[in-house]
């Protein structure tokens, strides 16, 4: 009996056992049975709690072990009782039988066998069996599992706590990180902005000022970026892109985008070719390009000396027909000469909110959830991360992705790899780039229209504009029916009269098949599928990215963009020596390229457009304002909605973020049809407003 019991309270370890997985006594007879074979079978069984007596197939009721003998031990009884059927027995003791199903759980007959009366506590109960049979289950029996089962609640109770206190100490220890991780570019961010406000300070210093405003405020963007992307990946929720992808071209952006960082610690930064390595393979680039910026980003961080390598290697297999249908794995090897990782400290790696040690996040800084995020990407991708390591001599971690079937990919030798990755670079910059395109630009937000036509008409294309989906919907139509369609419209979402979505819907719908990009500041999932779901080809995300748009557009009109230089010539790329392997070196230099401000960026660089934007701003956004409080006053809460948000883009556009975030919140908080804290929301709104004008007012005046 102990051994089935203990083995039905194991299984409680995964789910709660039944009664009728305990110890029970098939101990039934016929209601017809004389007493005296009831008291035989009791005098043969010593742990028999009793009988159970049927009748016709139901149950008439149990004779309980204890009562029977106690009633034997009477004057005359036995010898009335006994040869008579143990019916009369059932009748006299007048016992009411608890039956319980199979089914029924420890703690529910438990409770019931507990709640009879009297002495029935004491007495075993009935099981019914799904095949009609019955059992008798013994009540100690049945309080020795409830007793052993609470302790086997009370371990797991006490496992859950101290997993969830681990758990709140890890999540407090990322906190703990994340408020040092956010507050230090935040104090660097507002300490030279309000730096800017020095009337005395130089030109140089000022740019030096907006510098390091940028950096910081990029560095906060990583920051949520790794957290949304971490919740979307325990959600379950990110989802992966499997194209055909250049390898080379991966890896060699990658390094490109980092050889600043490694020129401004003086580091070299190598990328090598193990293997020969396919043309291309079946993965998503982002997520590739993802995880590694962040293992190549580490290596930098973690580096003081020497050099960081990158080496791409292909796993070899014999069977070419399992290479052409299944394909295998590719491995990138990132390499530093940095400060190692202890052996003990590895597991913690990849767990999220965690770091080596608490001195590296001291010393290094960072939110500790960029290796989980890798990790799980790498998975998603049918490959993973790994990581070696040696202390003071650096660290190599590896990602392996599959590479999808390589049926008809050519493999590309050492030499080719050293021609493509050592040829220099003649990619024109955005500013050295034009575009041979008629777009028609379709905004609400006269700033938006003003800044985005003058980049794009900067860089050759012709540009007409439209202030509302109506205007524009009617005149791309015109186009497209007189035979001279424009080769992209670029439509905002949000607008009056009609918005971007109902406007691109009803061009669908009468037969429009040009390229229409979508211009949103949402750049959620949900929010880029419903702009694919009416029509839309593409989208570009607000504040507007130069070289992303030149490229949506240059794909989207099969134009490519063109190498015309129309700047000074000064960014020209110079020869440099090839190396003698397969290999590509990025040693450091003394100069850094500087990075202008987010909106000197979105302007150009031009101060013109910055006079003539800036300008604008300041001079509708008292409008805007009297107008929101207007709709608030009459609940017009989509107008509202449609000025926050054009509101929210042009505050982007100079740089005013605070007012962008306020309007941002206002906007997000009308989307989720939440109006009671509208009223809050844009008293927080104006607040900023008045500090944005003066300081646009201050940039006017020195422009």
């Amino acid at each position: 009996m102990t051994s089935q019991s203990e083995e039905a309270l194991a299984v409680g370890t995964h789910r709660i056992p039944t009664a009728g997985q305990l110890a029970c006594h098939a101990a039934v007879v016929d209601a017809q049975v004389r007493t005296s074979s009831v008291a035989e079978q009791f005098e043969r069984q010593p742990a028999l709690p009793g009988v159970i007596v049927l009748q016709a197939g139901q149950v008439l009721g149990i004779v309980p072990r204890g009562r029977f003998l106690e009633r034997l031990s009477h004057k005359f009884w036995p010898e009335l009782f006994l040869p008579k059927p143990v019916s009369q027995v059932v009748e006299v003791l007048r016992t009411e039988p608890l039956l319980i199903s199979e089914d029924c759980s420890i703690a529910e007959a438990s409770s019931l066998a507990m709640q009879r009366a009297g002495d029935s506590v004491f007495e075993p109960l009935a099981v019914h069996r799904r095949d009609g049979s019955y059992e008798l289950l013994d009540v100690h029996t049945l309080m020795v599992a409830q007793t052993q089962l609470l302790e086997v609640f009370n371990q797991q109770a006490q496992s859950q706590r101290a997993m969830a206190e681990a758990a709140n100490e890890s999540k407090s220890n990322f906190l703990a990180n994340m408020s040092h991780e956010i507050r230090t570019p935040l104090t660097a961010i507002i300490g030279f902005g309000e730096e800017l406000l020095d009337e005395s300070l130089t030109d140089s210093q000022r740019t030096e000022a907006v510098d390091l405003i940028v950096r910081n405020g990029k560095h906060l963007l990583e920051l949520v970026n790794e957290i949304l992307d971490l919740s979307k990946i325990e959600a379950g929720r990110l989802d992966v892109e499997l194209v055909s992808v250049s390898v080379r071209e991966v890896v060699e952006d990658v390094l490109a985008a980092l050889r600043i960082r490694a020129k401004e610690k003086q580091l070299g930064l190598r990328i090598s070719y193990a293997t020969a390595i396919p043309d291309r393979i079946t993965t998503d680039p982002t997520r590739v390009r993802q995880i590694l910026m962040n293992l190549l980003g580490n290596a930098l961080k973690f580096t003081e000396s020497g050099s960081v390598t990158m080496t791409v290697r292909l796993s070899e297999i014999a069977d070419r027909e399992i290479l052409a249908t299944q394909g295998t794995l590719l491995h990138i090897d990132v390499t530093d000469t940095g400060i190692g990782i202890a052996e003990r400290d590895i597991p913690r790696l990849f767990q999220p909110f965690t770091q080596a040690d608490v001195t590296t996040t001291r010393r290094f800084g960072g939110t500790g959830l960029g290796l989980t995020i890798s990790r799980r990407l790498a998975q998603l991708l049918g490959g993973d991360v790994t990581v070696r390591s040696e202390v003071g001599v650096g660290s190599t971690f590896t990602v392996s992705l599959a590479t999808g079937s390589l049926a008809d990919v050519r493999l590309l030798d050492q030499s080719e790899l050293l021609e493509s990755a050592t040829r220099p670079a003649n990619v024109p910059q955005p500013d050295q780039q034009t575009l041979s395109a008629r777009v028609l630009l379709v905004d609400d937000a006269p700033d938006n229209r003003l800044l985005v036509s003058r980049i794009l008409q900067k860089h050759g294309a012709l540009v007409e504009t439209a202030e509302d989906g109506r205007e524009g919907a009617d005149r791309a139509w015109q186009a497209f029916a007189s035979g001279e369609p424009f080769d992209v419209v670029l439509m905002d979402m949000q607008m009056p009269i009609l918005d971007g979505f109902g406007a691109t819907r009803e061009l669908r719908s009468r037969g429009y098949d040009r390229p229409i990009v979508a211009l949103t500041a949402n750049a959620q999932p949900s929010d880029l599928l419903q702009c694919r779901e009416v029509g839309c080809d593409a989208h570009a995300a607000k504040p507007i990215d130069r070289a992303s748009l030149f490229r949506t557009i240059a794909e989207l009109t099969e134009r490519p963009v063109s190498d015309t230089v129309v700047s000074d010539g000064s960014n020209s790329a110079s020869d440099q020596d090839v190396p003698s392997a397969a290999t590509v070196c990025v040693e450091p230099e003394t100069e850094c390229v500087v990075d202008r401000s987010r909106a000197l960026k979105q302007m150009g660089g031009s101060t013109d457009l910055v006079r003539e934007v800036a300008g604008m701003v300041i001079e509708l956004l008292p409008a805007w304002l009297g107008e929101m409080e207007r709709n608030l006053e009459t609940g017009d809460w989509d107008n509202l909605k449609r000025l926050a948000h054009t509101l929210k883009t042009s505050a982007e556009n100079v740089g005013a973020r605070g007012l962008a975030d306020a309007a941002w919140q206002l906007e997000s908080s009308l989307q989720r049809t939440q109006t009671d804290n509208a009223s809050l929301l844009l008293q927080q709104l104006s607040k900023h407003a008045s500090p944005a004008l003066s300081e646009l007012e201050e940039w006017l005046a020195e422009t």
